[in-house]
C-alpha cells in the first residue's frame, strides 16, 4: 500500500493537500520537512508515507536526468533514458562498469538487477546519483 491510511490523515481534503506537497518535494532536505510535518501533526508515519516520500525524491532526479521512465520488472529495474539527457557518457559507462548486474541495451535502457535483500528504492538512489556524478 502506498500512500495515507485514512486513519493516518483522516481528512480527505487535508490528504489530497499533503499528496500535493509531496508531489513538489525535489531533495532530501525537502523530503525531511515534509516529514517532520506530517510527524508533528499526525504522528509518526506509517512505512508507506515514507515509501512515498522517498519515490518523490526518486523522481525529481529523474526529472532533472530525462529519465523518462523507470520500470520495475520482477527483480529488474529498467531506467529509460530521454534522447535529449544531459547524462554525461562517461558517468553511465562508469556506472554500467561498476556492478555486474548493470547493463546498457540500445534502446537506450538501462537495466540493473536488484539483489536479494537489497532495498529498491536505495539501488535506484544510488545509480542516479552516480549518473548525475554525485555517487
Amino acid at each position: 500500500m502506498c500512500g495515507f491510511r485514512t486513519n493516518y490523515i483522516p481528512s480527505e481534503n487535508l490528504r489530497l493537500r499533503t499528496y500535493k506537497r509531496i508531489s513538489s518535494i525535489s531533495n532530501d532536505e525537502e523530503k525531511l520537512d515534509v516529514r517532520k510535518e506530517l510527524e508533528d501533526r499526525f504522528g509518526p508515519p506509517p512505512s508507506s508515507v515514507d515509501n512515498l516520500l522517498e519515490y518523490a525524491v526518486l523522481k525529481s532526479m529523474s526529472e532533472r536526468l530525462r529519465i523518462s521512465s523507470i520500470e520495475r520488472q520482477g527483480s529488474k529495474v529498467a531506467i529509460r533514458f530521454h534522447p535529449e539527457t544531459p547524462i554525461d557518457p562517461a558517468a553511465l559507462v562508469s556506472v554500467v562498469r561498476s556492478r555486474k548486474v548493470i547493463k546498457l541495451d540500445p534502446a537506450a535502457f538501462l537495466w540493473m538487477e536488484v539483489t536479494r535483500g537489497e532495498q529498491l528504492s536505495a539501488a535506484v538512489r544510488n545509480v542516479l546519483l552516480s549518473l548525475r556524478g554525485k555517487g
